[in-house]
């Protein structure tokens, strides 16, 4: 079997990664290019609040973002959060969780 490839799938029984606040962004418009980059970087993520930006109250009106809800944040696994700020950094997140 070669080693750089493991076609095995994930053992269901093991822990998920610890996953770390690697950005904050307050413009929705930068989630999907902040998705992409780290698509095109290999690094895997987890959104929190976008999908309910428009549920709650009024949504994002008057704002950018619903403040009830919060800003939309990407948490990435804590290995890999050095490398993820580095690449979200250049959309220039509003809120630096670091």
């Amino acid at each position: 079997m070669d080693d750089r490839h493991d076609s095995r799938p994930p053992d269901p029984g093991a822990p998920p990664p610890e996953l770390v606040l690697a950005a904050r962004f307050a413009n929705v418009a930068l989630v999907p290019l902040a998705k992409s980059m780290l698509d095109g970087a290999g690094i895997p993520f987890y959104t929190r609040n976008e999908l309910t930006q428009d549920l709650i109250g009024w949504g994002r009106f008057g704002a950018m973002f619903n403040p009830l809800v919060g800003m939309v944040e990407f948490w990435v696994p804590a290995d890999q959060v050095d490398a993820a700020r580095r690449v979200l950094g250049e959309l220039g997140p509003e809120d630096d969780p670091a």
